[in-house]
């Protein structure tokens, strides 16, 4: 039940949480998400701040659990760039 809610405020936020090397999240990485959080507050949300120095925009949640929030918009953006430029040449 939460992992449809889940879903779907994902794809009303039009992001995907997927693992590092892009599969998809796993229940361990899940559980280690929910851990990131409790260590993001324990931190005095310092965890949450993370997202403005770090190179890969990673909170602390994502770290712990090796995993990366990806913005799909975005990517279909570059991926439509792409394709033009490909067609172009």
């Amino acid at each position: 039940m939460l992992q449809k809610i889940t879903l779907k405020c994902q794809y009303a936020l039009g992001i995907r949480v997927i693992q590092l090397d892009g599969a998809k999240i796993s229940l361990w990485a899940v559980f280690g998400r929910y851990g990131g959080y409790a260590a993001g507050f324990k931190t005095g949300l310092l965890g949450f701040m993370q997202i403005f120095w770090d190179a890969n925009r990673q909170w602390i949640q994502d770290k712990i659990s090796s995993t990366v929030v990806i913005d799909l918009a975005q990517m279909h953006k570059k991926q439509q760039l792409e394709q033009q430029q490909a067609q172009a040449e």
